[in-house]
């Protein structure tokens, strides 16, 4: 059974800051939250706390809520680790 991902707004927007002067990247992230919706312990995630995840891909960073009642996973906060 797959689990409901959502983004929120300041994640979005986190994203967005990045999306014109790397399209490529944004789009792999893009995919990475996608896979949550398998569930949320990932390939390269950790538990942050009790309800929380985060995620290490690339230069990229992803902290997730995840609620196992409801099978919802809402993604926080994202960013991206400087070269």
């Amino acid at each position: 059974m797959t689990w409901s991902v959502t983004v929120e707004p300041d994640a979005v927007n986190e994203m967005a800051g990045f999306l014109k002067d790397d399209p490529a990247s944004v789009r792999e992230l893009v995919a990475v939250i996608d896979s949550l919706a398998h569930g949320p312990s990932v390939a390269g995630s950790q538990a942050w706390g009790v309800e929380y995840r985060r995620l290490h891909r690339g230069r990229w960073r992803v902290l997730y809520h995840v609620d196992d009642a409801a099978r919802v996973i809402r993604v926080e906060h994202v960013g991206r680790a400087t070269p």
